[in-house]
């Protein structure tokens, strides 16, 4: 059988059977047709939300000032929501390959009058501001700076030097002080260096 053979073979099965044939056909160039357009419609998706998120640069971590509520995925049993603190974007400026641009900010900070700081040199001495204080008085002392105020935070200052264990035993006496809000100070290498 030739290929002339071949081509009038078709041509006879085509012309004996036209609305299958013709059926067959549009089948073949609707399922194509979708094929692309689907395709299409896809891709265009793709390249919008893209070029949307693509104006914000890449690798940034948008914090909107204001908002009442934040969170990190669906609500309910494993939800991230908490505020945010000052501890929150140091923690940013310490991770490997982020680089952070802390804009100043129009929301009022912490109110001076809600920080205390709670100093500890290389020696144990323990401070409150610039007072120092007896370890065994920290609880009672500390108590009494925060009495009606619940939202009161603690910034930490330990001495390098100092044992893991005393900075411990003043995290525990500051819990048990009724604050749960405790931040740590502390010096980045370039500023060690100043």
């Amino acid at each position: 059988m030739g290929m002339a053979d071949l081509v009038g073979w078709l041509w006879r099965a085509l012309l004996a059977g036209r609305s299958r044939s013709l059926l067959c056909a549009l089948g073949i160039a609707i399922g194509i047709a979708s094929v692309t357009l689907l395709t299409g419609i896809g891709e265009g998706l793709r390249l919008y939300l893209l070029d949307s998120f693509s104006q914000f640069g890449t690798r940034l971590i948008t914090v909107t000032p204001g908002k009442t509520e934040t969170g990190g995925g669906p609500s309910g049993l494993l939800s991230s929501s908490r505020p945010l603190l000052l501890a929150d974007a140091d923690a940013l400026v310490r991770l490997p390959g982020i680089d952070v641009s802390l804009p100043v900010a129009d929301q009022p900070q912490i109110p001076q009058e809600d920080r205390i700081t709670v100093s500890v040199r290389s020696d144990g001495t323990v401070f409150v501001a610039d007072q120092p204080v007896n370890i065994v008085l920290l609880e009672e002392r500390l108590r009494g700076l925060t009495s009606g105020r619940p939202e009161t935070v603690v910034y930490l200052r330990a001495d390098e030097g100092l044992r893991y264990g005393e900075v411990i035993r003043v995290v525990d006496v500051v819990r048990r002080a009724g604050i749960d809000r405790i931040g740590f100070v502390y010096a980045l290498p370039e500023e060690k260096r100043r």
